[in-house]
């Protein structure tokens, strides 16, 4: 029975196959494809001769065939006398039509009109349905299968540029660096200057370029709304990034028509559509991704993942702050304190006994000493202190030797500013009258210790008690000028004041993250080359910075630090000479440290004892992050 039935399948796929697709069972849009010729049939007289033509006429003796000349273009007619046809047979126009068919091409460098890939697809549809088992249907298949692909991504609200489909934004964007290009490779020419024709396209495309820019406004307006409402945060995010990106570098370099144009815009339109991507965001409950592996740790602290806003709001473009943007940051761990002397020592203990210098940057001058410079000042040698006058070669060696890094900027600032934007690592509040260790912060200090707590004028000393003698005033408080305790938010002075109940002190405030210390105290190297620009063509997701500079950005302010700006969050400090490249100020007071960052699930960065502990005793990650936890803080003790 299993053979009978085989038979019967190879005998229905020979019907199947046998059919030949005439050009009436087309539809119209097919039928244009296959000339009225595609209507033809074969006949094959008793004599042995063969015709390949159209019917024009048949009748009951005759059959009117026209046909075209071998190897010629003139068609002829002829009559066929029905007595000797031995048969004629229908020509099959499945191959004419495959051939048409696989004319269809897509454009390598932009969309078809959707009619185009609608009209396509319906007629790879119609072949498919038809000639089912044509011996290339893979290829139509193939080719219905890619314009339905172009369709969809049209449906989307992509673009297709330079063979590359992308959002609309991002899309008109590289339209106009295509025209860009091209305008320049014609002006590049030999016969520019001469040649008509090669003016005239040039013409068109500035022309086209200038369309392009015309066009950014409106398509940035209202596709942003679009995907905020739709959830597509990233995708957004990617077409204001690439609107600004755009906006910043043209408005400064570009010339002529184009220009004029881009300098007419307002900037202010896309830091709005930053904030509605932002308040979507965390309406969402979005910006607090990851989850902290250590909650327990004392020393580091874990900063969730997310989008936030860098930059500062309202400068202008000749500011390195400018512009305000938004910055996608993986979560990571962050030193709670700043380095302090005491554990900076163990590093300088151990880089004396062993000499190692495994540890240093490959750009680190050779033989460094990695000694502080505030180890010359007992004021800031205090075991507990940040270590201070560091230069950033110091930070990236201690950092590595302890099997952690230096932050980048943009971690460091969302670290500092939270999703809450906020200017200082407390609020928006001026840090006048906050427990920042900075100028103006330590005379409100000190004013307010004396108002709590007058100081007493000294007593006379000796002579007559009759004589009344002129006394001077007592003198007021000073706090000095010196770093805190990493672990402290106030003075020392300030602590044993309200211990002794001399002095109340209701300015607390809520820590960033629970970070000690991101304004004031010590500024804080972080891993970043500066750049003045570099915010304008920043990757929006984890940025680090650029590939090269001269000098490396530290973050912060410092307890020499005198105006409230100087502690924002935003404010993206660098050297200004050697005496800052080395952490101190220009009359050598020492004034930059650093604290230590942690990627998450990347234990090739750690200690190389606990990684082959991990190895051999097959602990969890949790498990290796605790024990890691655990020795950092019995070191630091």
């Amino acid at each position: 029975m299993k053979h009978y039935s085989v038979l019967f399948g190879i005998l229905l796929f020979t019907a199947v196959t046998s059919h030949a697709l005439q050009r009436s069972e087309l539809s119209p849009a097919a039928q244009v494809l296959v000339p009225e010729g595609g209507g033809l049939v074969t006949i094959i007289t008793h004599g042995g001769k063969k015709y390949e033509g159209v019917v024009t006429m048949e009748d009951s003796m005759k059959v009117m065939l026209k046909f075209k000349k071998p190897g010629g273009t003139i068609f002829q007619s002829v009559p066929i006398m029905k007595s000797d046809i031995k048969t004629k047979e229908p020509k099959d126009v499945a191959p004419l039509l495959f051939n048409k068919l696989m004319e269809y091409k897509l454009s390598e460098e932009m969309a078809l009109p959707e009619s185009q890939y609608r009209s396509g697809i319906a007629l790879f549809d119609e072949f498919i349905e038809k000639v089912p088992d044509y011996p290339e249907i893979g290829k139509i298949r193939e080719l219905r299968q890619s314009f339905a692909a172009e369709l969809g991504n049209l449906g989307r609200g992509l673009k297709k540029v330079g063979s590359e489909w992308t959002t609309p934004v991002c899309g008109t964007v590289k339209e106009f660096d295509l025209y860009t290009s091209q305008m320049k490779e014609l002006e590049e020419r030999g016969d520019f200057a001469t040649n008509e024709k090669v003016r005239e396209f040039h013409a068109g495309l500035i022309e086209k370029r200038r369309q392009a820019v015309r066009s950014l406004p409106g398509m940035v307006r209202s596709t942003v709304p679009q995907l905020i409402s739709s959830g597509q945060y990233e995708t957004a995010v990617n077409e204001v990034v690439s609107f600004m990106q755009f906006w910043c570098d043209q408005v400064v370099r570009a010339e002529g028509p184009a220009a004029s144009v881009i300098k007419q815009m307002d900037f202010g339109q896309i830091i709005q559509l930053e904030r509605m991507i932002m308040s979507s965001y965390v309406k969402a409950g979005k910006g607090n991704e990851g989850t902290n592996p250590s909650p327990s740790s004392r020393t580091m602290v874990f900063v969730p993942g997310g989008y936030f806003l860098m930059g500062k709001e309202g400068s202008d473009s000749a500011s390195p702050d400018f512009p305000l943007h938004i910055v996608y940051v993986s979560p990571f761990m962050i030193g709670k304190y700043e380095v302090t002397n005491k554990e900076y020592r163990k590093f300088i203990a151990h880089v004396k006994t062993t000499g190692d210098s495994s540890m240093d940057h490959p750009d680190s001058p050779l033989m460094k000493k990695h000694d502080p410079e505030g180890w010359k000042h007992p004021h800031l040698s205090r075991d507990d202190q940040p270590v201070v006058g560091v230069d950033w070669f110091d930070a990236y060696a201690y950092c590595k030797w302890k099997g952690l890094r230096l932050p980048t900027e943009a971690e460091w600032e969302k670290a500092a500013r939270t999703m809450d934007e906020r200017k200082y690592p407390w609020g928006d509040k001026a840090p006048k009258e906050m427990e920042a260790n900075y100028a103006r912060s330590r005379s409100f200090m000190a004013a307010e210790m004396d108002r709590q707590h007058p100081p007493k004028a000294p007593e006379p000393q000796g002579g007559c008690a009759c004589v009344k003698k002129e006394m001077p005033p007592p003198s007021p408080t000073v706090l000095p000028e010196e770093t805190w305790n990493c672990n402290k938010q106030l003075p020392q002075q300030a602590i044993d004041a309200i211990n002794n109940d001399f002095m109340i002190w209701d300015k607390k405030y809520k820590l960033a993250n629970g970070i000690m210390h991101m304004a004031g105290n010590a500024a804080e190297w972080v891993y970043d080359f500066y750049d003045p620009g570099y915010y304008w063509k920043s990757p929006v997701e984890n940025p680090k910075g650029p590939a090269k500079g001269t000098y490396h950005v530290f973050r912060g302010g410092s307890y020499l630090s005198t105006t409230p700006d100087e502690l924002a969050t935003y404010l993206r400090g660098f050297p200004k000479n050697a005496k800052e490249k080395a952490g101190c100020m220009a009359d050598g007071r020492p004034f930059i440290g650093f604290r230590v960052v942690r990627d998450l699930g990347v234990s090739g960065a750690f200690h190389e004892e606990l990684r082959e502990k991990k190895a051999s005793d097959g602990k969890s990650f949790d498990q290796f992050v605790h024990e890691l936890d655990k020795k950092n803080e019995e070191d630091s003790e």
